[in-house]
């Protein structure tokens, strides 16, 4: 990738679309984006440039297990540049997501710590959950279904024996990077659950919760089944109750996954969005 690949484009959308005119000219418009260092950059030099702030009081799900060198490079070139950091990423790949005006964008494309800079996009959910299939749709007086996903790979035969009333996973954790996951379902065994997407720390859009029904659901006689049942689940939400996102709250969560899980352990995604060369590399 060319390092000035997202400011041409940027700059190309804004000179052929007519509707932009008037938007060129504002020094102060930005854009949202990614900014990947390179694996080589001298983090350990920015280790005094670290300063806890508001940010972190805030959220500090997001910012507690961040190596702290790599906070304070970004925090070096917030300083320099003037721009505030929306996410940072240590675990997976070292970088940060911002809003940033052109001018800024060219400076970070142009710094020796940078490898690369994209725009930053949306996800959402692959699709929403059929109706009584998810966690729930058993009901108390129609027994537990077995669905067909679970018969169709094999889990009611694979050492789980999913569906036998018997079998129960406790030694591998389940992350479930999505809206996130009811944590008071019955049929569910939420451990932990962590917020980076906007609205409340819940799944307050029922698609994480049915993915970690599918994934995890109790082997008992209520709602459905799933492949590992009753496996330790953390709800990792980076879609929000519309289940839309950015890639950057993803990104995070990936981070975040890769920073904290419980080994062993096993981490889902079912969601999409446009192609993202640092989503690919987290």
């Amino acid at each position: 990738m060319t390092r000035r690949v997202l400011l041409a484009g940027l700059l190309a959308a804004l000179v052929s679309a007519p509707a932009m005119m008037a938007v060129a000219p504002q020094a102060g418009a930005t854009f949202p984006v990614i900014v990947v260092f390179d694996d080589r950059a001298p983090f350990e030099n920015y280790a005094a440039a670290y300063a806890p702030d508001a940010r972190m009081s805030a959220n500090p799900e997001a910012w507690d297990y961040q190596d702290r060198n790599v906070v304070g490079a970004v925090q070096a070139l917030e300083a320099a540049h003037r721009f505030s950091a929306t996410n940072v990423y240590s675990a997976t790949i070292r970088g940060f997501a911002a809003r940033l005006t052109t001018r800024q964008i060219a400076a970070m494309e142009s710094h020796p710590m940078v490898r690369y800079v994209e725009a930053d996009g949306v996800m959402a959910i692959v699709q929403g959950p059929p109706p009584g299939v998810g966690p729930g749709g058993g009901g108390d007086d129609g027994g537990q279904v077995i669905p067909w996903g679970i018969q169709r790979i094999g889990a009611t035969e694979s050492s789980t024996k999913a569906g036998d009333g018997e079998g129960s996973i406790g030694n591998v954790n389940a992350y479930i990077i999505d809206t996130g996951v009811d944590a008071g379902h019955r049929d569910l065994n939420v451990v932990n659950h962590v917020n980076f997407a906007s609205g409340p720390n819940r799944d307050c859009n029922g698609h994480g919760t049915h993915v970690a029904g599918t994934v995890a659901a109790r082997d008992n006689t209520v709602d459905v089944v799933g492949v590992a049942p009753g496996a330790p689940l953390t709800g990792v939400k980076v879609l929000g109750c519309g289940g839309t996102g950015t890639t950057s709250g993803v990104i995070q969560g990936v981070d975040w996954v890769t920073a904290n899980a419980i080994l062993p352990a096993t981490a889902n995604m079912s969601l999409g969005g446009g192609a993202s060369q640092a989503l690919d590399d987290a």
